[in-house]
């Protein structure tokens, strides 16, 4: 049976996995940057703001997730503090990532506060599970009193964009030619 849940802390290596198994080319290529991605991507979270993270679950096994922070400070603070440092030992690439992940953090998250980030296997894809996601997590926030979500995304993945606009995000921020910022309403989601 395929559902939406909240993540469990028994679920943190299948979402690690999820995030090294949808990587990308690039990434995978280089396998001490593929098992550093977790850090940029999943531990804050898991660790942190586990109550923001939602799974899409089949017969009990992750296959998906989705995760946001709704706490920007903390998230920022400890990302330097705990994080970084250990993205640097495992990879100085992969700090660069990181770095550039949190400046972009900063400019358009501090306006806001939350930012998501969402992987499905891509055997889940494309069978309308992200956009369910991206409603539960905004019902989540809504109830929380968080009005806006918001995704950085690089425009000339147009799956990506296409995706985030057809779950009705809009352009808030362009940061380069590729780079750009995408925020929702949490409001009006029907409970």
């Amino acid at each position: 049976m395929i559902e939406i849940r909240k993540y469990k802390e028994t679920d943190k290596s299948q979402v690690q996995y999820i995030c090294k198994a949808t990587a990308g080319e690039f990434f995978s290529k280089n396998e001490i940057i593929l098992n550093a991605l977790p850090l940029v991507y999943n531990d804050y979270f898991t660790e942190n703001e586990a109550d923001n993270i939602f799974v899409l679950s089949d017969d009990g096994k992750a296959v998906g997730y989705i995760l946001c922070s709704s706490d920007y400070r903390s998230f920022m603070k400890k990302m330097r503090k705990i994080y970084l440092p250990k993205i640097r030992k495992q990879s100085l690439f992969l700090y660069a990532v990181a770095v550039g992940y949190l400046a972009t953090m900063v400019l358009a998250t501090a306006e806001y506060g939350t930012h998501l980030h969402i992987d499905l296997l891509p055997e889940y894809q494309h069978m309308g599970y992200g956009s369910q996601m991206i409603d539960v997590l905004r019902k989540h926030l809504s109830a929380k009193g968080i009005e806006t979500l918001s995704v950085n995304v690089i425009e000339r993945n147009s799956d990506a964009c296409k995706f985030y606009v057809k779950c009705g995000f809009e352009k808030n921020k362009t940061f380069t030619k590729d780079l750009i910022s995408l925020k929702i309403n949490t409001k009006g989601v029907v409970k």
